[in-house]
């Protein structure tokens, strides 16, 4: 006999919540030894927790955890427990609604794993499990409807009338370029691109329910058959303005094939359009993301930031716009990148997917600007969210977002001093923190204050002394600049420490020797 039956020992909740999630989500790797050790620790503590209280646990990392095979382990052990124990309350109301919302994954593998376990569940409850799950979207109820009125035909395929899951089905076997051709053309939606993204039942064409975009799904018909067709880049920009989502999605798709397939003999034509480009990207981004969360068409998002971030990858469109063109491109970005909510828009993680977009795209703008252009902008946009921030505690997200992207790039200005124009450079920040508002009210911690004083102080580290001549042209009028010049010229110049100290650490020890 061991220890542990001797003393009876049992896991108490906190134990538990710090250890079975860990294991669960560790069931998602690959090397299936460590696999099997894993399921032998998760089986003992079967015997030391209650098994209500382990599948709540295991419920727990099946909502939080993004490891898709983590996701099918933990529905597997729910569905092993829920046989084992049929006496046990295994599924609370909780758990339940987390199981069924599985059932509209895009993923087969999660969807018939949790069709497996709402059959064995109506098996024991009939029809009182319709009560326990509550209200249900429509596409989630007809599947599990079929589920259980045909339970040996398998979760994903349809007899009869076409669904989301055959229309998927139908696509996986449709060549891309069979795809591009139908949508250009305006053909039968059945097994097309756009009908898997846009057409679901009772869906509208951005897979969000009801609300203002609910319309272009019940138009879908109507939209496929005006023959969607671009030929040129102007006729996309055009396009591109237009509230349909089909339409839109047109225009991406040329976008994509046209400029990334030939990119060499378009590049001309895609610089020489730079700024339409930009201001319709920025017009889009601002449209679709208007709307409250549940009504945001979703998986258009996605495809669009896909293009998005794509395009401005390349170093000639980037570096060709015009200064306006870019601000507002930066600003609609780094405000959606703050958008309440946006890591949980989606059942598959499509908010982190745009999240990660809406990063990568800034990177690219910040990577191949003029860096002389790109502060002059960044401080601009700083300047203009502080004050909004006064008035709105929402802007503040944004106020911090574009500080963070500043000093980013101040960290790049030794790659880039033999073309950076530092005097230009100073003059906007000059403007930033010497206005009369700010020194009235003494913020000395303020976010602009912080921001200028590391911008100075990597252009000194750059520039060393001759950091003077390009200070000459606020000499007239700063009053806070030149300070931070001196302090950190010394900071820079002191003899070598036995331990690096930071600039911030530096101008607090000044500051006490004054004293």
């Amino acid at each position: 006999m061991c220890i542990r039956d001797r003393v009876r020992y049992q896991l108490y909740d906190f134990e538990a919540m710090a250890i079975i999630p860990i294991l669960c989500e560790k069931l998602g790797m690959s090397n299936q030894s460590f696999k099997k050790q894993i399921k032998n620790l998760l089986e003992l503590s079967e015997q030391l927790y209650s098994p209500a209280k382990m599948a709540n646990c295991i419920v727990w990392t099946l909502d939080t955890t993004h490891n898709k095979k983590a996701k099918l382990e933990c529905l597997i052990l729910l569905h092993e427990f829920i046989t084992k124990y049929p006496d046990e309350r295994i599924c609370s109301l909780k758990n339940l609604k987390s199981i069924a919302a599985y059932v509209g994954s895009m993923e087969n593998f999660l969807r018939n794993e949790a069709l497996e376990i709402i059959s064995t569940l109506y098996k024991s409850l009939g029809h009182s499990l319709w009560t326990l799950m509550g209200e249900l979207p429509e596409k989630i109820k007809l599947a599990i409807n079929k589920k259980l009125s045909n339970p040996s035909i398998p979760s994903g395929k349809k007899e009869g009338l076409a669904t989301i899951f055959e229309a998927r089905a139908i696509t996986s076997k449709t060549p891309k370029k069979e795809i591009q051709r139908r949508l250009r053309n305006g053909e039968s939606n059945k097994g097309m691109f756009s009908s898997v993204m846009y057409s679901t039942p009772q869906t509208d064409l951005g897979g969000t329910r009801r609300g203002r975009w609910s319309e272009l799904g019940r138009n879908n018909a109507k939209a496929s058959s005006s023959k969607v067709h671009v030929s040129s880049l102007e006729e996309a920009l055009e396009v591109m303005k237009s509230e349909s989502i089909s339409t839109r999605v047109a225009a991406l798709m040329y976008l994509n094939e046209k400029i990334f397939s030939n990119l060499e003999e378009e590049k001309e034509s895609l610089v020489g359009h730079c700024d339409q480009i930009a201001d319709a990207f920025s017009e889009v981004l601002a449209e679709v993301f208007s709307h409250q969360p549940q009504d945001i068409p979703i998986r258009f998002a996605k495809y669009f930031m896909t293009i998005v971030s794509k395009i401005c990858s390349n170093q000639s469109f980037i570096s060709n716009l015009k200064e306006d063109s870019l601000m507002r491109l930066f600003e609609e970005v780094a405000t959606k990148l703050v958008y309440k909510g946006l890591d949980k828009l989606g059942d598959n993680c499509e908010g982190e997917y745009l999240a990660r977009a809406f990063n990568i795209t800034i990177l690219k703008l910040l990577e191949h600007y003029n860096q002389t252009k790109l502060f002059e902008i960044l401080i601009t946009l700083l300047k203009r969210y502080k004050k909004l921030a006064i008035s709105n505690i929402k802007n503040i997200g944004v106020t911090n977002l574009i500080a963070k992207y500043i000093l980013k790039t101040a960290k790049n200005v030794n790659a880039s001093i033999e073309s950076l124009d530092a005097s230009r450079v100073l003059v906007a920040l000059h403007e930033l923190v010497d206005s009369e508002e700010l020194l009235a009210k003494g913020l000395n911690d303020d976010v602009g204050i912080r921001v200028a004083k590391a911008v100075v102080y990597e252009l000194v580290r750059a520039r060393g002394e001759d950091i003077w001549k390009d200070y000459e042209t606020i000499k007239m009028r700063d009053t806070l600049i030149k300070r931070w010049i001196s302090l950190s010229l010394i900071h820079i110049s002191e003899p070598t420490r036995p331990l690096y100290i930071s600039y911030a650490v530096f101008c607090l020890k000044k500051k006490k020797k004054k004293k």
